[in-house]
């Protein structure tokens, strides 16, 4: 059971990782950026050139790692949006869109859909049951590790 529930935590789950990764590449790209150069009348030193050539072979590794998480993300979260749409109650729809397509949190639901939590704890599990039982949202989310594999 709690295959869907399972499935839509990878989404939340690979966002969280692919944030990270972009705040990797953030951090490499600003150590490049403070990086001195050497002043013209100072002789190019090799280790200053092994340093620039370090930093730019780590700028390339997680701008590769960024490319590869956003690409699983947007997989993810494709399959996510197919499933999320086989639920028919439009109120139950947006409590899963805003947990785990936008990541909100449960507090942030209820305030921003003016409803208590409680109830947006009971419709979010309702609407859990029903895709839980649902052959369709099954079948996307086995096409989606198929995929992966």
């Amino acid at each position: 059971m709690n295959e869907v529930k399972s499935f839509l935590n990878s989404v939340r789950r690979q966002e969280m990782e692919f944030k990270a990764v972009e705040e990797e590449l953030s951090r490499v790209r600003t150590d490049i950026y403070f990086l001195k150069s050497p002043r013209l009348e100072e002789k190019v030193q090799t280790s200053h050139q092994a340093e620039l050539s370090e930093k730019v072979e780590r700028l390339e590794f997680y701008e590769e790692q960024v490319r590869d998480e956003l690409e699983k993300l947007t997989s993810l979260r494709i399959t996510a949006k197919k499933i999320i749409a086989l639920e028919p109650d439009t109120e139950k729809r947006a409590i899963l869109i805003r947990r785990y397509l936008l990541g909100q949190k449960w507090e942030s639901i209820a305030v921003q859909m003016n409803l208590g939590l409680q109830w947006v704890f009971k419709l979010h599990g309702q609407s859990l049951f029903l895709l839980e039982s649902n052959d369709l949202a099954k079948e996307a989310i086995k096409s989606e590790y198929l995929a992966v594999l």
